[in-house]
């Protein structure tokens, strides 16, 4: 089947996919999502002795078909060889089928874990993940990332002495009854890992200290993003690689790269973060804002960082730089700080000289401990937002390692363009923000904290918009729910939130069953496909210009490894790390099911089907009967 049938205009379908948060778990098992589905040729030539051998990939018999297969029919033309090479080196491409659609993928979010995956892939001109995983010197996660080369973080933080407490290891406290000598060993050998903690954080801490001499507040996030960035972006830790490079990346410049999103939540000290009111702020290599009626406004992500009053830049000055890249993936992952914040806290009885080195560390960070987790960002929607087009002025450019170069006269956009294809003018923009009294517009400063916190661990809420106007989204979910596995609870969640009596919240999505029903009809944890059925969208406007996203749900699974990882495990060796990406691979491709890259087709096209008043083939009809949960 042509798909250019299926439109009056010949466009193709819009595609998205969201990465769940989860850490390195999610990285790994997107990693091998993305893998399935690329076109391109896989790297083999560091996978010897990596892959697994226990996996019968001859897909079960479905019943039987008839018709043509449209499984690939959405992928643009291409007059390239699909890719053959390594066929029988590498087990994953075995599991064929899939293979093209991230070519035609239009967006992809990432939250924590998630927003790791899509910042390393994108920076790293989307290298192969084959090749990151098992030949790269960046996703070598051998190293801790909290601690600092190959130490455990539960010796650091809890112990793993067999003591029966963290209270049995200090010499002011009650210890085991004939233990002394173990004791007083595992003590000293506690008290140097703490020194090269300390000393590895110290490496970090300089490295931030530059942006506090360039006159920003600091948090933990900013020690969290120096050491994300040594295995994620480059192994020196550059701190000037930004969110926005991503648009001078080849495979960006050349429209072969998928926009990304990676999201945080603001936290507001009034409330306690939850799903139905959170507000959600986008990082695109664009924009930084949120739809959300809190802030209702996006702002140029190059000047974020400025002091802004009246979207007017205060003194006429503009900070460049303050969308490092790693920052942005830090604060989607603020979670981790807690790591931190608990070593610290389990330092009573050391030395004083590692005390004192823990307490330098800390000196420069301002506020109580509590909100010292959340990343700090200026508001660039300090006071209500007014029209403006361009400044001429006087401007300064500041990086984050405290150099200022004057540029005279420069021409500076501040406005929110529409880089992204979304629908964004100023005049829609204002009466969204100002028809609310905005709780942020008197603040300076915004906390953001992990995008995962409010409960919604998949970045849905991006590719929902109406303005995007999304064929289908992919959701590759990692959560740890049950025994580190997902129960469906991150579909759930998002529920109450948009199925809002809050005009402003609501958003079209499709009735999600309770957790428990959800195990009851899938107890496999398969994929499945939600919103089949337009009447399953109940905040759904049947007169809108747009059609709600049917979501193609992928829950992490075992295949080949026992993906179900914990969401702070900070060390992976290769073996591990290719393990989580082939089982990632085959999560995707779901190998034992015959008809699976043909449904995926009827999925992809069932939008435009319908908005063409195409009846779907039999064989669609058969696939959305065994994959719709709705």
């Amino acid at each position: 089947m042509d798909y250019t049938r299926l439109t009056k205009d010949g466009s193709i379908p819009v595609i998205g996919i969201a990465f769940s948060g989860g850490g390195y778990r999610s990285l790994l098992t997107g990693a091998g999502a993305l893998a399935a589905i690329d076109g391109r040729q896989h790297d083999t030539s560091c996978l010897q002795g990596l892959l697994s051998t226990n996996l019968d990939l001859d897909r079960e018999d479905d019943e039987d078909d008839e018709g043509e297969d449209i499984s690939m029919a959405y992928v643009p033309n291409n007059d390239k060889e699909p890719h053959k090479a390594a066929q029988d080196e590498i087990a994953p491409t075995k599991a064929r089928g899939l293979e093209g659609i991230l070519q035609a993928v239009s967006y992809v979010s990432g939250l924590s874990g998630g927003s790791w995956l899509i910042g390393s892939f994108l920076l790293n001109n989307m290298v192969s993940v084959f090749h990151l995983a098992a030949c790269s010197s960046l996703w070598d996660f051998q190293m801790n990332l909290a601690i600092g080369d190959h130490l455990d973080m539960r010796q650091l933080i809890l112990s793993d002495f067999n003591f029966s407490s963290v209270d049995d290891l200090y010499p002011s406290r009650k210890r085991p009854q004939g233990m002394a000598y173990h004791y007083k060993t595992e003590t000293v050998r506690r008290t140097a890992e703490a020194q090269q903690f300390v000393e590895y954080h110290e490496r970090i801490m300089e490295e931030v200290s530059k942006k506090r001499q360039a006159g920003f507040a600091i948090s933990l996030t900013d020690y969290w993003a120096r050491a994300l960035s040594r295995k994620l972006l480059d192994i020196r830790g550059d701190p000037g690689i930004t969110w926005s490079d991503i648009t001078t990346t080849g495979t960006f410049i050349k429209h072969e790269a998928p926009f990304p999103i990676a999201i945080a939540l603001v936290h507001d000290p009034r409330l306690a973060i939850h799903s139905s009111h959170s507000t959600i702020i986008e990082f695109t290599p664009y924009e930084f804002g949120s739809w959300d009626r809190k802030v209702g406004a996006f702002s140029d992500i190059q000047y974020l960082g400025t002091d802004m009053i009246d979207w007017e830049p205060v003194n006429d000055k503009c900070v460049r730089g303050y969308d490092n890249a790693s920052f942005i993936m830090a604060t989607s992952s603020s979670l981790f700080n807690d790591l931190l914040l608990l070593a610290i806290r389990h330092t009573n009885g050391l030395s004083q000289k590692v005390l004192s080195k823990f307490r330098k560390l800390l000196d420069g960070i301002p506020g109580p401990l509590y909100n010292r987790e959340y990343a700090l960002y200026k508001n660039p929607f300090y006071s209500p937002p007014k029209p403006l087009s361009h400044l001429t002025h006087t401007s300064a450019n500041v990086n984050i390692n405290g150099e200022m170069k004057d540029q005279k006269n420069q021409q500076i956009e501040l406005t929110e363009k529409s880089s992204d294809r979304a629908a964004f003018n100023r005049e829609t923009l204002n009466k969204y923000s100002e028809s609310f009294n905005n709780p942020f517009k008197n603040s300076k400063l915004l906390l953001l904290g992990d995008g995962g916190q409010d409960g919604q661990n998949l970045p849905l809420d991006p590719l929902l918009r109406p303005e995007r106007k999304l064929d289908i989204i992919f959701a590759i979910d990692a959560s740890s729910d049950v025994h580190n596995y997902p129960n469906g609870t991150a579909l759930r969640r998002p529920v109450g939130r948009y199925h809002s009596q809050d005009d402003y919240m609501r958003v079209p999505y499709p009735e999600i069953p309770p957790e428990e029903v959800l195990v009851e009809l899938n107890p496999n944890n398969e994929p499945k496909f939600f919103g089949c059925s337009l009447d399953s969208y109940p905040t759904w406007d049947p007169q809108s210009e747009t059609l709600p996203p049917l979501i193609v749900y992928v829950p992490n699974r075992q295949y080949t490894f026992n993906s179900n990882t914990s969401t702070t495990k900070l060390t992976y060796s290769r073996q591990e790390s290719f393990a989580m990406v082939e089982n990632g691979y085959y999560l995707m491709s779901n190998p034992f099911a015959k008809n699976w890259p043909k449904c995926v087709g009827c999925a992809i096209v069932s939008r435009g089907m319908y908005r063409n008043g195409i009846e779907p083939p039999s064989y669609c009809e058969k696939c959305f009967r065994k994959y719709c949960i709705n």
